[in-house]
């Protein structure tokens, strides 16, 4: 249990160095910064952390901790890797869609489904897709949500042993920020046991495994099928506050037509950048997004091959 532990917190705590430096850099993808960070490493960013939450069983141990990063050492670390190894620079391009899960049971489900714990199944599914290089994160910092529709139908076996017989179904449906639906998967898995929440509660894992690979496919069939698209990036610097930022992203959301928002962060010093894929020519696309930005932000136009950048003077 001790080994155990000591595992589950490293863990945790690399996870929480890497997902502060994707929050503070636009220059590498996550993936990109851990193969430069041994674990020896991961304790110099970590000023503090305390354990919220613990608990454990025969079969499995969760841990929840609060981590207090260092971030302005993620960011010396950033710039001497960008420096040292040129080719990873802005490799934001490549980086995967970060997704978000929600978990909502369908009406003609069992009621047992009801009492499960829809964490269990997220994790099932979050593990699957950070395997497969995408980040899940927290609704509002999401490309992609992925609602998640789950239930359970079973019937009862009284030959010898009392026993349940179990199917756990789903349907997902990954939606962009504007609420697009992207694409879409169902899977199902059969348990069974002498406990229906634990034969229930299997199968939807199970079936939220298979479903995030599915998922995971299809998004990057998408993503190799848009590459045929121009990958533009459009930034938005001398921003004032965080107001401004969420306007510009909420514009850039629901007004601007015909793009696909790729990747987007919000970095200190008051600048906004958006990677998006668009069939439109760049002259096209400076003038839908100038049409559709306020009247009260002046801005002044830079822009080169496969960049476009909006620079606010006041």
């Amino acid at each position: 249990m001790a080994d155990v532990r000591s595992t589950a917190i490293s863990k945790a705590l690399r996870t929480a160095v890497e997902e502060a430096a994707m929050r503070g850099t636009s220059r590498l993808s996550n993936r990109d910064f851990a193969l430069h960070l041994t674990n020896r490493d991961i304790i110099r960013y970590i000023k503090a952390y305390r354990i919220l939450n613990e608990s454990f069983s025969e079969e499995e141990y969760k841990i929840t901790l609060e981590v207090d990063v260092d971030s302005q050492k993620i960011k010396n670390k950033i710039d001497k890797v960008v420096i040292d190894y040129p080719a990873l620079n802005t490799n934001l391009i490549s980086e995967k869609p970060s997704l978000y899960i929600s978990i909502s049971e369908t009406p003609e489900s069992n009621p047992i489904v009801k009492i499960l714990s829809y964490s269990d199944i997220e994790r099932e599914m979050a593990t699957i897709l950070i395997g497969s290089g995408y980040r899940v994160v927290a609704e509002s910092a999401s490309d992609l949500k992925l609602e998640t529709y789950i239930g359970i139908k079973t019937t009862e076996s009284k030959l010898g042993e009392k026993t349940y017989n179990t199917l756990g179904y789903m349907y997902v449906r990954a939606k962009d920020r504007k609420g697009k639906v992207v694409t879409e998967v169902r899977d199902n898995s059969y348990v069974n046991g002498s406990s229906l929440a634990n034969a229930g509660l299997e199968a939807l894992k199970r079936a939220g495994a298979s479903a995030a690979r599915k998922i995971g496919f299809a998004l990057n069939e998408k993503n190799d099928s848009s590459q045929k698209t121009e990958l533009i990036e459009i930034k938005f610097s001398g921003l004032k506050n965080y107001i401004q930022y969420e306007r510009i992203d909420e514009i850039m959301k629901n007004t601007v037509s015909d793009i696909n928002i790729r990747s987007r962060v919000f970095k200190s010093g008051g600048t906004a950048c958006f990677i998006v894929f668009s069939k439109r020519d760049l002259d096209e696309l400076v003038e839908a997004v100038q049409t559709a930005l306020s009247a009260d932000l002046p801005l002044k136009i830079e822009r080169n091959s496969n960049n476009i950048e909006f620079r606010v003077s006041y």
